[in-house]
């Protein structure tokens, strides 16, 4: 295993999302992106955690950032009234945080780390298994060999029309992390980039 549970488990953000979701009933919360990422690469969390919320609760998102604001004296605000999204701002020994909670997208988590930029973004941690003793990486695409390589793969070619800010999430990445872009992911980057003007 690629990372050492107990780390992750002691975190105060990860443990306090974990008991509001149970005690609020969420069906299912995942630790994904940068965090997994970045434990991939054996390098400290980062300072913004992005959750992926299963839950069958119609207000279900938003009174998880309730609480979890409530819990850090810190506030919240709506990001994607589609989807819904919610972000929580808040400090931990005077560092500010935030933390992003976002429905699955798709039948599962399965589909929604299909549906991301990047493989190295593409993994998740179920926290009921991990605070269950049961921890294990969801990475169907293989994304934490690739952070290990140093490798940057763009989930899909169409990544880039879903999203053309990704061509310059795919630049700030290999700057900080030192990846190196895959030939195809390179092509399609720089086919896609004159999409950005669209971009908002």
């Amino acid at each position: 295993m690629p990372w050492e549970p107990f780390l992750i488990k002691s975190d105060p953000v990860i443990k306090e999302v974990h008991s509001s979701s149970l005690r609020l009933g969420m069906r299912a919360v995942y630790l994904v992106g940068g965090a997994v990422r970045n434990l991939a690469l054996a390098l400290p969390l980062p300072h913004d955690y992005d959750f992926a919320v299963s839950t069958d609760k119609k207000h279900g998102l938003k009174a998880l950032a309730a609480a979890l604001s409530a819990a850090f004296n810190g506030s919240f605000f709506l990001l994607d009234k589609d989807a819904p999204s919610y972000r929580i701002a808040l400090k931990l020994k005077d560092i500010p945080f935030t933390v992003d909670l976002s429905p699955v997208k798709g039948r599962d988590i399965l589909e929604d780390l299909n549906g991301r930029d990047f493989t190295v973004n593409a993994a998740a941690i179920d926290l009921k298994a991990l605070f269950t003793n049961r921890p294990s990486v969801i990475d169907p695409l293989s994304g934490l060999k690739d952070a290990k390589k140093k490798l940057l793969k763009a989930v899909s070619t169409k990544a880039f029309d879903e999203d053309p800010l990704r061509c310059l999430r795919a630049i700030r990445l290999m700057l900080q992390y030192g990846f190196r872009l895959k030939e195809r992911t390179r092509a399609a980057i720089r086919k896609k980039a004159r999409l950005m003007d669209r971009a908002s």
